[in-house]
């Protein structure tokens, strides 16, 4: 009866301890917040706050910072004051890693479509 009761104890702190850690893990970073003035002050906060794969860059006079959320599986882009390292905006980094030329990639796709409906209508032609 014992070992039961204990066996349901148990049961019950790890079903809290899984609803209730990996809503502890990230804290929410949002814009007012502090993250630091210099890169490994940012990266340490940013650890701290739970993010992982994290990249400071400076851009424009301003720090860039990139973290991965692991709660959400989302990349989080942070601007950060270097002088008062104060978080300016918070946003979800939609940057997509394998088109790096920053051009809308579909515009191919709809001039090969156009070329194929070109030949069909050759082909068409060419049967009359």
């Amino acid at each position: 009866m014992k070992t039961q009761k204990t066996l349901k104890s148990a049961l019950f702190a790890s079903a809290a301890f899984a609803v209730i850690v990996p809503t502890m893990a990230l804290a929410a970073i949002k814009a007012g917040d502090t993250l630091g003035t210099d890169e490994a002050a940012i990266i340490k906060a940013l650890e701290i706050a739970g993010y992982e794969q994290i990249e400071v860059e400076v851009e424009d006079g301003i720090f860039e910072a990139e973290g991965w959320d692991p709660v959400t599986s989302m990349e989080m882009e942070f601007e950060i004051d270097p002088e008062t390292g104060l978080v300016s905006a918070v946003s979800v980094d939609d940057e997509d890693e394998a088109d790096e030329d920053d051009e809308d990639d579909d515009d191919d796709a709809d001039t090969d479509k156009a070329e194929d409906d070109d030949m069909e209508d050759a082909d068409d032609t060419n049967e009359n």
